[in-house]
């Protein structure tokens, strides 16, 4: 019988439970911390405790988590201001399944809660752009700091959240994670809005959705899917209602964003991208084309619409502890050549050798929000006018890097 966690119980070593039966306090109010009370939602904790979500307005996403809209499997408790120090340290004495506090956006902390907050045995993270890591005695109270775009907001989330998440549930090859800067720090752009084309709309493309619906920019979503119970550990903009609808994806994701964002330019076609109706993308005139598919026989189509009409494409893909971001230059190495060749190897290979369906891989949603991330400060890049951009990647336990090797030109 499928069920919402069917994907990540799929991981080797994943159990449910500890995520089921275990409680989490959240302190803050900001992106980051309405991104990581999303991804740790997706993920099956039981019992949330929103520190900040009483206190400070929330945007359409953070009012749509609070309200329980999300996700019936799990209570969610909007709390008041973390000045509120009586009431929190009731929390750590009261909550015997409590796991760990994730202190988000800058949030700011009182000496005494400081203090309290050391000496418990639970686990205390900070996430912000300058710093992701444990709270401890080299670590100040303010150097999480607040994200400067929604990008890195999200990927400082989906950070945390699986260092949180290793706690919970630590797995074969976890290792030590990495702390320090959160990476995909920059000044918001005051270029020109980008008009996307997004192709797919799964378990990266709802994430870079609703970043590019927050930034303002015109999109056009293609996407021939229906929504399914498994979709919903990892794909945060589907709830319940559209399984039961078997809803289209595309059409699911732009008429929540435009609840959410009811001056936004969002459009859906439900569709599946092939060689009949490639030219649908070139008459929608995108500035940009957001590849967010699974598989290499579209990608490289899409590849070769971005060269035929010189149009950049940003392409994202995951692994179950992985995450990709390239960009395509009208006048630079295609996606395939950046790959090495793996996409035409990968659509060219025999039948019975090529990996599994999407429907039957493991994955959670941590992969795909931090590649949603990456392919949109590329776009934000994009916007300001910048060039020559390197591949982006993340690995578990590290943070996202510009990984440039010797023979890469991307100049």
């Amino acid at each position: 019988m499928d069920n919402r966690f069917d994907r990540q119980q799929r991981i080797p070593g994943w159990d449910q439970s500890p995520f089921a039966h275990g409680a989490v306090i959240v302190v803050g109010a900001g992106p980051a911390a309405e991104f990581c009370v999303w991804a740790l939602l997706s993920m099956g904790v039981g019992r949330l405790l929103w520190m900040g979500a009483l206190d400070t307005a929330l945007s359409p996403l953070g009012r749509w988590l609070a309200e329980g809209s999300f996700s019936g499997a799990c209570t969610i408790v909007p709390l008041g201001s973390v000045e509120y120090e009586v009431e929190l340290e009731c929390i750590l004495n009261m909550e015997p399944a409590l796991r760990g506090i994730l202190i988000l956006d800058g949030m700011p902390l009182s000496d005494r809660l400081y203090e309290t907050l050391r000496e418990q045995s639970l686990v205390a993270l900070v996430g912000g752009p300058h710093y992701v890591g444990p709270l401890d005695e080299d670590q100040g109270r303010e150097l999480g700091g607040s994200c400067d775009t929604p990008a890195a907001a999200m990927a400082v989330a989906a950070l945390v959240a699986d260092r949180l998440r290793a706690v919970i549930n630590p797995l074969n090859g976890d290792g030590a994670p990495q702390s320090g800067p959160a990476g995909l720090e920059m000044q918001p752009s005051s270029g020109h809005p980008q008009r996307v084309v997004q192709i797919g709309c799964g378990g990266i493309g709802v994430y870079s959705a609703l970043l590019v619906a927050t930034m303002g920019h015109p999109l056009w979503i293609l996407d021939d899917d229906t929504v399914d119970a498994t979709n919903l550990n990892r794909q945060g903009l589907f709830c319940p209602d559209d399984v039961a609808s078997s809803r289209p994806k595309a059409v699911a994701a732009v008429e929540r964003l435009r609840s959410w964002y009811p001056n936004s330019q969002l459009h859906a076609e439900v569709a599946y991208l092939d060689k009949s109706n490639a030219g649908l993308v070139e008459r929608l005139r995108p500035t940009c084309i957001i590849s967010a598919v699974d598989n290499a026989r579209t990608r490289l189509l899409i590849q070769a619409i971005g060269q035929r009409s010189g149009i950049p494409v940003v392409q994202g893909g995951t692994d179950v502890f992985a995450a990709d971001c390239f960009t395509q230059y009208p006048d630079g190495p295609t996606l395939d050549e950046q790959c090495y060749g793996a996409m035409t190897r990968a659509a060219t290979a025999p039948h019975g050798l090529r990996p599994g369906g999407c429907a039957a891989d493991p994955s959670y949603v941590v992969p795909g929000m931090i590649c949603a991330a990456m392919i949109v400060h590329r776009l934000v890049q994009l916007s300001a006018g910048y060039r020559g951009l390197p591949p982006l990647r993340w690995r578990r336990g590290g943070l996202p890097i510009e990984q440039k090797g010797v023979n890469d030109d991307f100049s």
